[in-house]
């Protein structure tokens, strides 16, 4: 019955691609007739350029109408995922033949005015020609709104993309009106506005072509869907009980449809008839909410390491940025999952009810012995340990030293008394643990690199690692992040602001190379190295992509639409001045400032490359957020929660 259904919303869909192309070719023969005349007859280069756009609107039609019968084909032998390509095939082509188009009239429309200031003589356009143009636009703007409310409605790209060229023929013809109403109104002096007229509507047709042609290009290049929609795609999944960790995550557009392949975990001991079933279910949801003619592979894993019990993680600072989202991912591996906080702690993102309160106070080793020994007593040690607690901004500098080394090295020791050493102690440190390194060269820092921290942050986070490297037999792991964002960061958060209030600031005008990771790619690595079961080593995390300085704003700004920007480049030594002027007054106001002499130092440095390679290979860390896709998910969330 399914299938029959589909059939039926092709056989509508493709009788409704004929009826509106129909509609729009007979449109563009009359009227190529009639411009190709009124441009003979009244001697305007300017009209002649628009028959011949024309023609080309009803040569795409004739293309529309042969390869939407082929993409409509069902699949077949040959064609595993249908013949939807075909559609694509066929935009591409239309936007092919309007570049060369523009690109004809932009070289006819040069050569005419070219032979004018050299003398020649141009003759005069006649009124029948500009009565061809006014009526060329009424009729195709009424073409192009006919045309793009059926493709919208139709969910073809062809078609929509052909309702463009009927906008860009009214374009023309708007053009066209112009300069032969000029050289007809103002006289044999400015006869040249006829073809400077088709110049410039050249330009927005050749526009419109690259606009057609570099979505078809990254589709039959298969880029992936953009990241709302498999932001959407996981959330489907994981609205389903004991479906967990969908990774591998693989979409593509095919057509007017989706192809989606992922992988996904559930328990190991259900039935195999079970895990059957929850599969099918998915692809069923996920074709109601994308279209029946969505492809759908679904690979299902058993739930690694907790399989026959389950195992507990302890997060501490479980309500920070970071923190929260490891959180999130350990419920969905189906850990026994303890936050560790402080009384005073948001539990914003920390709602779901599964997460077990811990609250534990690193800076009094007494209390915090109390509070893990209780624990102990009541439920054991901890199987896996994720230190993500401890300071990025301090109002003295003292407090990052007593913060995040004193208070890790107390937390260590306490464990190691207690005899509470979990299987695997993670500790999130930071890439300014090595300060400016290779600053010259721009290469990548490695780990056999000697730390140059130049932070208060960075030389607190170096003390800390070397602490727990120098406790034998210790199972940490330490990730090295370079710039992390996300979804509830707040730095960030401020240059986007800025942005949309239409400032963008850059600092220094020497090369400066930046890395980046999103904060979902730190939760991966972290769960990689605990499915590993690593220890006593480190790693370096990032996107692995170098970018410029104003990579991240540019994107930030493309998000936001692209409003106007007044970009400013702040010489070094002024951000210096600025910086410690405004970290005195947070002081003085007992509070911190983004702006400090840590921030200018990390803002000064000009190499943020690192080598992820060690982490690619012993954990199979993979990123999956490029900086665009991560920008474009950030500023999303930022909106839906009304920070912008």
């Amino acid at each position: 019955m399914e299938v029959q259904s589909m059939d039926k919303e092709d056989a509508v869909r493709e009788k409704g691609i004929y009826h509106v192309t129909v509609v729009g070719s007979g449109v563009n023969f009359l009227l190529l007739l009639f411009k190709f005349f009124a441009g003979i007859v009244g001697h305007s280069a300017a009209m002649l350029a628009d028959a011949v756009h024309s023609l080309s609107d009803f040569v795409t039609d004739i293309i529309v109408i042969v390869f939407v019968r082929i993409s409509s084909k069902p699949e077949d032998e040959g064609h595993d995922y249908g013949h939807g390509k075909y559609e694509t095939l066929a935009t591409a082509i239309i936007g092919i033949v309007l570049l060369f188009v523009g690109f004809g009239i932009l070289w006819n429309g040069a050569s005419s005015i070219y032979h004018f200031l050299h003398g020649g003589s141009l003759q005069e356009p006649g009124m029948l020609a500009l009565i061809a143009a006014l009526v060329s636009i009424v009729f195709k703007e009424a073409l192009y709104r006919y045309t793009v409310f059926k493709g919208k409605k139709l969910n073809s790209q062809a078609v929509v993309a052909n309702a463009w060229h009927h906008r860009s023929d009214a374009l023309s013809s708007i053009g066209t009106a112009v300069g032969i109403g000029g050289a007809i109104l103002l006289g044999n002096h400015w006869r040249v506005l006829d073809p400077i007229a088709a110049v410039v509507v050249s330009f927005f047709i050749m526009k419109v072509a690259i606009k057609l042609l570099v979505p078809c290009v990254d589709e039959l290049l298969e880029k992936s869907l953009p990241a709302d929609v498999e932001s959407e795609i996981q959330k489907i999944i994981l609205s389903f009980p004991g479906v967990s960790s969908p990774h591998h995550l693989r979409t593509r557009r095919i057509g007017s449809y989706y192809a989606i392949e992922v992988h996904v975990r559930m328990d190991g001991n259900i039935t195999l008839e079970e895990a059957h079933r929850t599969a099918t279910a998915i692809e069923s949801t996920l074709k109601e909410h994308f279209g029946k003619g969505t492809h759908v592979g679904i690979h299902v894993e058993p739930v690694k390491n907790i399989i026959n019990n389950v195992k507990s993680v302890l997060v501490t600072g479980a309500s920070g940025f970071i923190g929260s989202f490891i959180v999130e991912e350990a419920l969905k591996r189906g850990f026994d999952v303890w936050a560790g906080i402080r009384s005073s702690s948001s539990r914003e993102y920390l709602q779901d009810s599964r997460i077990h309160f811990l609250e534990l106070d690193f800076a009094h080793s007494d209390v915090l012995c109390a509070q893990l020994s209780a624990h102990k007593e009541a439920n054991g040690k901890f199987d896996y340990i994720i230190h993500c607690a401890g300071a990025t901004k301090c109002v003295d500098k003292n407090d990052f030293d007593r913060v995040n080394y004193l208070q890790t090295r107390n937390f260590a020791d306490t464990l190691r008394n207690l005899d509470m050493i979990p299987g695997q102690f993670v500790f999130i440190s930071t890439l300014s643990v090595f300060g400016p390194v290779h600053e010259k060269s721009y290469t990548p820092i490695r780990e056999e690199d000697t730390p140059l921290p130049n932070t208060a942050y960075g030389l607190s986070k170096l003390k800390a690692e070397a602490y727990l490297q120098s406790m034998p037999d210790f199972p940490y792991v330490i990730y090295r992040p370079t710039g992390v964002y996300g979804p509830r960061e707040k730095d960030y958060f401020l240059m986007a602001k800025s942005i949309r209030q239409h400032t963008d600031f850059s600092v220094g005008f020497r090369r400066q190379d930046l890395t980046f990771v999103y904060v979902k790619d730190i939760v991966q690595a972290v769960f990689l190295g605990i499915e590993k079961q690593i220890s006593r080593r480190a790693y370096f995390l990032a996107d692995g992509k170098v970018y410029q300085s104003r990579a991240f704003s540019d994107l930030i700004r493309k998000e936001l639409g692209n409003p106007f920007v007044i970009r400013l480049r702040c010489p070094l030594i002024i951000l210096k001045v600025v910086s410690l002027l405004a970290e005195y007054w947070a002081k003085c106001r007992n509070t911190t400032s983004t702006l400090n002499s840590d921030k200018y130092r990390i803002m000064k440095q000009r190499n943020w490359q690192c080598d992820i390679t060690p982490a690619v290979k012993e954990l199979g860390y993979r990123p999956e957020y490029d900086l665009e896709r991560g920008v474009k998910e950030t500023i999303a969330w930022y909106k839906d929660k009304g920070w912008l």
